[in-house]
């Protein structure tokens, strides 16, 4: 919406940033990821430009409405989720759909982390499962999945000994 793209613009103003053309263009085009694919078709985008604009587009339908940025730790299971440039460019959209001031500290802040945070990668392979016994199959693609939600749920830990309590967990080896 046009109210929107003023939004972006003094957000960019307040930020210090670049005007960024693809991320206006979403401003006034895209709601929801379906916009985004009409887009591609109908002004013949990059797929570069419109890979960005449905991720940014999915994780948008999820931020509508919130007054407040995701903390740290929703903000670490989204950059895991959908990276760094679609957190970025939805939680831009979001801040402009929000009533808060283009400089608001709360969602300054949140894009500085969203901008800075090194994106949680996943610390478990198909190979530590087997090394714990689990015969690759199907089975170990559930295992591996339980094991990334408990990863998440549990803050993303680094920590070698929080690491080794989960995959014991996972594997039924507690």
């Amino acid at each position: 919406t046009p109210s929107r793209l003023a939004r972006i613009a003094a957000i960019e103003t307040a930020r210090g940033a670049k005007a960024d053309a693809v991320l206006r263009l979403m401003s006034l085009c895209i709601l929801i990821s379906e916009d985004a694919e009409r887009l591609r078709q109908e002004l013949r985008l990059s797929n570069a430009e419109a890979e960005r604009m449905i991720r940014a587009a999915r994780l948008l339908e999820t931020l509508h409405g919130g007054e407040t940025p995701p903390g740290e730790q929703d903000g670490l299971a989204l950059l895991f989720e959908h990276g760094r440039q679609a957190c970025l460019d939805a939680l831009t959209l979001a801040q402009a759909e929000s009533h808060n001031a283009a400089g608001d500290a709360g969602w300054m802040a949140a894009h500085k982390f969203m901008r800075e945070a090194a994106e949680p990668q996943l610390p478990f392979t198909g190979a530590d499962l087997i090394a714990q016994g689990v015969t690759p199959g199907p089975q170990m693609g559930q295992i591996l999945k339980a094991l990334q939600a408990d990863w998440i749920r549990a803050g993303f830990p680094r920590d070698p000994a929080a690491l080794n309590r989960l995959l014991k967990k996972a594997t039924g080896d507690s």
